[in-house]
């Protein structure tokens, strides 16, 4: 059922049990020029399902030219300069001549005190000839004693008004504000290290924009990152680096923590605070690989050009390190697994041959994918395998695919450009017995609401799954038994495997347990973050004394994922025409969608029955005077009410204003205009003359105002309004409009002006003039 309800909540249209041909269901209704203005509710329900789409009934003007702002998403307070672009541009692709005021603004939140007034800073500038770019210098807004108290974003204004018709509008934009300076970081460090060897490597310091500094001071420094110990002073090349070599640690140490800084001491500069970010690592020593000690081998995959283009082949590359493995002459297999939309679509296995003993073994394999539409708009890749020591290496990647569709469908105008008024054809084409769905908008309705428009993403965000990031479903872990000298390993391959929604069972050693029980003892896994490190601590809960034999078998078993898959249905096409008097034939093409366009179309029923007494009916009466009936069927209650809505002829006066025309020239011509006023006093009132434009065409108000007796001249949707003081009694007074040319029209329609008393508007006249060249 398909209901439709206005903004008070009455049920204006229904339709029962309707069926859809394919996957699109077109329905109409008409809506009376009585409508109410403000939302409406339109909801489609099929069993325990049901959708909602709200949309607005108003009256509206269509904008005639639409505002872009370019502007950074972030703006660091250390770069002195930002540039923001801004662009006005009609409807069909043209620039808007004229001038824009644009303004950047750094306001203040809320102060905690009120006898202080704020005066917000601002930096402004004028923009003419419909787009261009300016770069506000930063640093102006620095000098402020106030500035801590500055909003976390900078608000961007734009006032574009149109030359000749003086028609404004405004587009506001907002870019975030960060005291983030720059960074050091790290370069070309090893992930371990081996005794009585020296760790090399390199720190880069960088601006916030990714410039490197040369000859700044950076510290390398060991430890944790609330109490470091300098190890070197550093200063960087012309490059922005800084190489470094320091002793690996002697036993019993086994790791090494380092700390990339441009700060000696404590690494918080303060709030509100320009500051450098730090780096850290961790380099851990190497240890012969076992079932018990942590995994320090890894494997990665590596990045791709993305999206990735539809119906393509790509390669997948995994990068391995397998560290201090002791078997030696092996082989191990590197399984990968691809999934799309919660199912597997690929799979298979690389192997890898080890015939050298040494203790790092790296090297890279690929396998090809061959991407369909299908697969959009997100395919995820799993990679793992199990080592000859038992430990499991695993990762986890997605990567975004074309949003495309199997059933390809294209629009073509014949010609594809046209001026107003010329006809135009338009070609679609799809696969055979393909249903589609053609409709026709102005462009400038999606100025007024953007986003509004059906396109691929609109289709796609109507999937049930797309991809699985940790399921919600999952086994709670037993709590383990073990021996004293059992360790843990770490999380990375269950969470790979975990974060794809994929099921494993294994026995081999995949995450960390969070419970362990030693000796009747009870002991729960507390994790604690610290400057990006997860440390755990061992909290033991005294448990009932349990006569159950220790088990030296593993029994634990990663959590189980679980999902549906749900069928999109078979291969249907939509297209959407943007057309307009001055605009581009933009149009754009989905496919695989479900949609339920609105046409409306008036329907009427006199029947009452259960289903169909909550429904609002409504018929207009086409002859008044008339006699009409109301013929009800069905047993229930119903109200019957009957609206008239009629308009008293205004009394015909006779006029005292005349107006006249004369046009001259060619692509810009002159519009003279004489007045004349035949009443009985010596002067009018104050009188008003509206000049409408012609479809193509601009004109220069401006000229308007020196001639007599005009008290101001204004320019409002392609009107130009002159004031007039006064008209004197029997004297003609004639003006004169330049008018120019803008876009070719093919019939072009005359425009009317009409001078009217302003007190008295009943009192006016009025004449046609059109263009010399027609």
């Amino acid at each position: 059922m398909v209901t439709l309800e206005d903004n008070n909540g009455n049920r204006i249209g229904q339709w029962m049990n309707v069926s859809s041909t394919g996957l699109i269901l077109q329905l109409s209704h008409q809506l009376n020029s009585e409508a109410p203005e403000g939302v409406y509710k339109l909801e489609a329900k099929t069993g325990y399902m049901s959708t909602f789409h709200y949309f607005t009934v108003k009256k509206y003007v269509l904008t005639r030219f639409e505002i872009t702002v370019k502007a950074p998403k972030e703006q660091s307070v250390a770069e002195e300069e930002l540039k923001i672009e801004v662009c006005g541009k009609y409807t069909y692709g043209q620039p808007v001549p004229g001038e824009a005021l644009l303004e950047v603004c750094w306001n203040f939140l809320q102060p905690y005190y009120t006898d202080v007034q704020l005066i917000i800073p601002c930096l402004s500038e004028n923009i003419k000839d419909g787009c261009a770019s300016h770069v506000f210098n930063m640093s102006l807004f620095s000098n402020s004693e106030f500035e801590h108290n500055f909003r976390d974003s900078l608000d961007i204004n734009v006032v574009m008004t149109e030359e000749g018709t003086g028609i404004s509008m405004v587009k506001s934009e907002r870019t975030s504000v960060t005291y983030e300076s720059g960074k050091a970081e790290f370069l070309d460090l090893p992930k371990n290290f081996e005794r009585d060897t020296v760790i090399e490597g390199k720190i880069k310091v960088v601006t916030y924009g990714g410039e490197p500094i040369r000859n700044k001071e950076v510290y390398l420094l060991k430890g944790p990152i609330w109490s470091p110990t300098l190890l070197l002073n550093l200063t960087t090349n012309d490059d922005g680096l800084a190489k470094f070599a320091v002793d690996a640690p002697a036993e019993p140490e086994t790791e090494i923590l380092l700390l990339a800084s441009v700060y000696l001491g404590n690494q918080y500069q303060g709030y509100r605070k320009p500051f450098f970010r730090h780096s850290d690592a961790r380099i851990q020593v190497l240890q012969p690989a076992t079932p018990y000690s942590p995994v320090y081998s890894e494997i990665s995959i590596e990045s791709l050009e993305e999206p990735i283009k539809c119906d393509s082949e790509v390669s997948v590359n995994l990068k391995y390190y397998i560290i201090s493995e002791s078997t030696k002459n092996y082989s191990t297999d590197l399984i990968y697994t691809v999934i799309s939309r919660g199912a597997i679509v690929h799979h298979g296995y690389k192997k890898v041959e080890v015939k050298e003993s040494k203790r790092l073994i790296e090297g890279r394999v690929s396998f090809k994918l061959s991407v369909v539409p299908e697969m959009a708009p997100v395919v995820q890749v799993l990679v793992y395998g199990v080592l000859p020591s038992e430990n499991v290496i695993a990762a986890s990647r997605g990567f975004i695919v074309d949003k495309c569709f199997t059933n390809k469908v294209s629009l073509q105008f014949s010609p594809t450009e046209a001026v107003p008024g010329e006809e135009n054809s338009l070609q679609l084409s799809a696969l055979p017995g393909s249903l589609c769905a053609l409709s026709a908008v102005d462009q400038s309705v999606f100025i007024l609401e953007p986003g509004k428009r059906l396109n691929a993403d609109t289709v796609f965000r109507l999937l049930p799954l797309k991809s699985i990031y940790y399921h919600v479903v999952e086994d709670q872990p037993e709590c383990l038994h073990v021996r004293p000298r059992r360790a843990s390993t770490s999380d990375y391959a269950y969470d790979s495997i975990k974060s794809v929604g994929l099921k494993m069972v294994t026995n081999l050693v995949v995450r960390e347990p969070q419970c362990l029980i030693y000796k009747g003892v009870q002991y729960l896994r507390i994790s604690y973050l610290i400057d990006g490190h997860v440390y755990a601590l061992t909290a033991d809960y005294s448990a009932q004394s349990s006569s159950e034999p220790l088990q030296t078998v593993r029994s634990f078993f990663p959590e189980t994922w679980i999902w549906q898959l749900v069928e999109v249905g078979s291969a249907r096409c939509s297209a959407y025409l943007i057309s307009d008097m001055y605009t581009s034939g933009d149009c754009s093409k989905t496919a695989r969608e479900a949609q339920l366009p609105l046409k409306y179309k008036e329907t009427h029923s006199f029947e009452v029955n259960q289903n169909n007494k909550l429904l609002y009916q409504e018929k207009s009466l086409q002859n008044v005077p008339g006699k009409y009936s109301v013929l009800v069927n069905g047993t229930t209650c119903a109200s019957v009410q009957i609206a008239l809505f009629y308009n008293v002829p205004t009394l015909t006066v006779p006029t005292t204003l005349s107006v006249k025309n004369e046009v001259g020239g060619n692509l810009i011509f002159f519009l003279l205009f004489p007045l004349r006023y035949d009443g009985v006093l010596n002067y009018t009132n104050m009188a008003i003359v509206d000049i409408k434009l012609l479809s193509g065409f601009t004109a220069d108000p401006t000229f308007l105002t020196y001639f007599p007796l005009v008290e101001r001249v204004d320019s409002k949707n392609d009107h130009v309004l002159m004031y007039l003081k006064e008209l004197p009694q029997n004297t003609p007074v004639t003006y004169q409009l330049h008018i120019k040319q803008v876009l070719p029209v093919k019939n072009l329609k005359p425009a009317v002006i009409k001078v009217y008393d302003y007190y008295q508007p009943s009192d006016q006249s009025e004449t046609e003039y059109s263009s010399p060249c027609v």
